[in-house]
This record gives structure tokens, C-alpha cells and sequence, in this order.
């Protein structure tokens, strides 16, 4: 996206979406579980459910297994056209910051994760909670906001760092994937043996 004829002023259109969003309906999801009363310390009364976990985990693993079997059967290559069309719709935000802008908005939606982040800080005042929404937006969009910054300095070196990054990730994403999917499901099953 940086590299398009407007690639740095629409990728700020697209972080600024993001950060947009992410405030907004962070608040909104805080200010709604405040009201529910729901905090993630009191719910089933500090019982751990060790089983969540574990069966997370199994999922998770599982995934990734299918994910494996499916880049190796015949019909992986059909998505060689997937991946070349979601090429052609990044090219399109990069030259339209309409696009940019609203790809930006829907991707600052906040995550189940996000949701329990929040739910972990609600009864602690709504200071705390617009800095755990504040921090976790700057966090969460530092793939995005980081390299424009480093573009806006050093575009040459930027542009060749990331180009052979994703070229890397492009060759690897399966692997990459997997590899994720099983060690975060590896962690969840740990984890729920051990709190069991």
C-alpha cells in the first residue's frame, strides 16, 4: 500500500480508520459490559474451567492440522485466484482513500480479545478503562502506524524492507499458520492442564 502513487496519505487514511473504529467501539463494548456488570475476575465465582481451555487448544490444533491436509491437496491451487483478486483490491486502496478509508473502519472492529481485555479492566473507573482502549488501540494498529512513520524518513530502505518481508511471509504463510494455530493451541491445553 505504501508504495502506490498516494500510498503514505492513504495508508494514514486507513491506520486513522482503524484507530477511529477501535476508540469508538471500545468504549462502546466497555460502556456496555460497565453496564452489565460483567467483570472477567467474578464471573463463575473465580472458578478456572480448565476444560475451556483445553478444548480451545484441541480446536486449535485441529486447525491447523486442516490447514496443513488443505495446502497440500489439489484444490489449493483455486485460491491462487483468491490471493491474486485480494492483490487487485489492495492495489484499489492504495490509489482510492475512500477504499482505504472504509477498509480502515471495518477492520478497527474490535476482536473477542479486545472484548476481554476490557471485560479484565471493567470496575476499575473510566479513566482506566479509556487508557486500556487508548493503549491496546495503539498497540493492536503498530503494524500499521510504524512502517508509515519509518516511511515518512527513510522511504528507499522502508519500501525494500517490507517488500522482502511480505515476499517472505507470501512464500511462508502456511507455514507461518500452522506454526501459530499450534502454538497457541499447544499453550491453551498447557495451560488448562497446569490451572486444573
Amino acid at each position: 500500500m505504501l508504495g502506490g502513487r498516494n500510498g503514505l496519505r492513504n495508508t494514514w487514511v486507513f491506520i486513522g480508520g482503524e484507530v477511529f473504529t477501535s476508540l469508538v467501539s471500545g468504549a462502546a463494548v466497555a460502556l456496555g459490559i460497565a453496564d452489565l456488570g460483567i467483570h472477567v475476575g467474578s464471573i463463575g465465582g473465580g472458578a478456572k474451567f480448565p476444560g475451556i481451555y483445553i478444548g480451545a487448544g484441541a480446536l486449535l490444533l485441529v486447525a491447523a492440522a486442516w490447514v496443513l491436509w488443505r495446502s497440500r491437496h489439489p484444490r489449493a491451487r483455486r485460491h491462487e485466484h483468491d490471493r491474486h483478486q485480494a492483490e487487485q483490491r489492495l492495489e484499489r486502496m492504495a490509489e482510492s482513500w475512500k477504499v482505504a478509508l472504509g477498509v480502515g473502519l471495518v477492520f478497527g472492529l474490535p476482536s473477542p480479545w479486545f472484548a476481554l481485555a476490557l471485560a479484565k479492566t471493567s470496575g476499575h473507573g473510566a479513566g482506566y478503562t479509556a487508557l486500556t482502549v487508548l493503549v491496546f488501540t495503539v498497540i493492536a494498529y503498530s503494524w500499521g502506524w510504524i512502517p508509515a512513520v519509518w516511511f515518512m524518513f527513510d522511504r528507499a530502505r522502508a519500501v525494500r524492507l517490507l517488500t522482502g518481508m511480505r515476499s517472505a511471509v507470501g512464500r511462508h504463510r502456511i507455514a507461518i499458520i500452522v506454526a501459530v494455530l499450534a502454538a497457541v493451541g499447544g499453550y491453551f491445553i498447557a495451560f488448562g492442564v497446569i490451572t486444573g
